[in-house]
């Protein structure tokens, strides 16, 4: 290779790195001034809410493809996906702190087409404190018959914090709340009972304390039931076509509340009915109704079954008619 030759591919080459280089400036910049988030101390029933800002100091347009959190427990939202250049947009993160204690630290990730930092990562710190103590945080009932008479408590004490009970409220009328001192200023024990009039079926209440604390005023601690009736039935209803043979039909009776029961009649809407009632194993009984009369005329009829139950002294089951 001559010397000239030596000198014109030295030149080409550095057209070419110039051009490249020229060429890699066009991008955009993805640019966080406060990537880190430091809360503090904070109260482990609140949440902690903060919002980035990012902005774009490249030329061309950043398209942010993905935001995410490190947990569920932190929800993150953005207030735009294209940033222009010299633009902004704010990624807001709301973090949970209920049930936390201790140090905390959780990562964002924000996903975008900046060559040069495809990744950037936010973050969320600080102390989670516990100083109201609810043990247990809520009224547990489970599952509980609404012939049953029970109770749950929850204890609120603070170490920390000097506070007295001023008022508690419920927002259903079948639930009834007491509280009584353990230690003035900082310790109280709530008792809740459920009223036999819950019906069956999930429920659902919340208790709300009110406190002369500044800091906690109020204090809401949820109430969950599943309400079974005193004496089950299965099935509900009594499935016949609207004509056909006589059929036989059977249902099931269970206390749920250890109680024994006893029959005392049964009641039919077709008189050609045969009832027997045998005890069932396991305790309950099992009511055999034989000769039913399919027929449109059992539309909006029922079994009525009376008992020495004192919470459920009368059963009914429904007839269904199915049209043919």
């Amino acid at each position: 290779m001559t010397r000239n030759n030596r000198l014109l591919l030295i030149l080409l080459l550095l057209v070419c790195g110039s051009l490249s280089a020229g060429e890699s400036q066009h991008a955009p910049r993805i640019v966080c001034d406060e990537p880190v988030y430091d809360f503090g101390e904070r109260d482990n029933r609140g949440v902690v809410e903060h919002t980035f800002t990012i902005r774009n100091e490249g030329d061309l347009t950043l398209e942010i493809s993905r935001v995410r959190s490190s947990c569920g427990c932190t929800v993150v939202q953005t207030s735009s996906r294209s940033v222009p250049p010299g633009g902004s947009a704010q990624i807001t993160a709301r973090f949970n702190l209920r049930g936390r204690r201790g140090p905390q630290h959780k990562t964002i990730t924000v996903e975008s087409n900046d060559p040069r930092q495809p990744r950037l990562l936010l973050h969320l710190q600080g102390t989670a404190v516990q100083e109201m103590n609810l043990s247990p945080d809520r009224f547990f009932f489970g599952q509980t018959s609404a012939a049953e008479p029970v109770s749950r408590t929850v204890t609120i004490s603070s170490a920390t914090v000097t506070f007295h009970i001023t008022n508690i409220t419920c927002n259903s009328a079948l639930v009834n709340v007491d509280s009584e001192v353990v230690e003035e200023g900082h310790t109280y024990r709530l008792t809740a009972r459920l009223k036999n009039a819950v019906p069956e079926g999930s429920f659902h209440a919340n208790v709300r304390v009110y406190t002369d604390s500044a800091k906690y005023p109020t204090i809401d601690l949820p109430v969950w039931a599943k309400v079974t009736s005193a004496i089950t039935t299965a099935p509900r209803e009594l499935v016949v076509p609207s004509q056909g043979p006589v059929l036989t039909r059977y249902i099931v009776l269970r206390e749920t509340g250890g109680h024994a029961f006893h029959i005392t009649n049964v009641s039919v809407p077709q008189p050609g009915i045969t009832v027997t009632t045998n005890n069932f194993p396991g305790g309950g009984y099992r009511v055999t109704l034989s000769n039913i009369q399919p027929s449109p005329e059992l539309r909006d009829t029922e079994v009525i079954i009376e008992t020495d139950h004192p919470q459920m002294p009368r059963v009914t089951i429904p007839f269904r008619v199915l049209s043919m």
